[in-house]
């Protein structure tokens, strides 16, 4: 009689420490486009000089700096917006001498993706067109178009003119 309540305690403590789970939101859940670096020739390069990005919301006093002068890098990478059907950026190119400015402008549908309740809700994106001007970008191409949590992938090739 006396082991009854014993039982039922460790009974019920099983069961409540069976009934509780861990929460599996993704740790690693950034979101963003890599943009690979390559010359006209197709090879894969590093930037020599420095390149910066910048968006402009609405107004020149409202510009944003997304990546500020880096060299020496082979790929960079950029959040994409979770409400805008196109994300629009600068490209900035300092050689020893002169400022090169480019424009890139992406086309995408954005796709609300839930772990659970619990996590944060995350935007995966499908690329539909990229286009840019072509002060120093020679082309840009779209080699992978699902934007997910593989920060693996190569989701674009930028041809730059490197003859500066």
């Amino acid at each position: 009689m006396k082991r009854t309540p014993f039982f039922f305690v460790l009974f019920s403590f099983i069961i409540l420490l069976a009934a509780c789970s861990s929460i599996d939101c993704p740790l690693n859940n950034k979101v963003q486009a890599n943009y690979c670096i390559y010359n006209y020739r197709g090879d894969s390069i590093a930037l020599e000089d420095s390149l910066s990005i910048v968006i402009n919301r609405k107004s020149p006093l409202e510009d944003t700096v997304l990546i500020n002068r880096i060299s020496g890098k082979h790929m960079f990478s950029l959040t994409m917006s979770n409400n805008q059907r196109e994300d629009e950026f600068y490209l900035i190119y300092w050689n020893k001498e002169e400022e090169y400015i480019d424009t890139i402008r992406v086309t995408k549908e954005d796709k609300p993706h839930f772990e659970t309740v619990d996590c944060a809700a995350t935007y995966f994106h499908t690329i539909t067109d990229v286009w840019s001007t072509h002060n120093i970008i020679d082309s840009i191409v779209i080699n992978h178009k699902t934007v997910d949590y593989d920060s693996q992938k190569k989701h674009f090739k930028l041809y730059l003119h490197i003859g500066f």
